[in-house]
């Protein structure tokens, strides 16, 4: 958020396209939300069921 906030002459601001899908109230991406909550889950699910045999 800080980033996409910045004056856009700022050495360390960037910007979206046009062409992504953002939340409304925060401005931010869709597409990273999204991995930021499916890929933490997918990686749980993966380690909980995963059955290592023991030696």
């Amino acid at each position: 958020m800080i980033a996409t906030s910045l004056p856009a002459d700022s050495f360390l601001s960037w910007r979206y396209s046009d062409l992504m899908p953002r939340e409304p109230v925060t401005g931010l991406a869709l597409i990273p939300i999204t991995m930021w909550t499916i890929v933490p889950a997918l990686t749980i699910l993966l380690v909980r069921f995963a059955h290592v045999e023991p030696d």
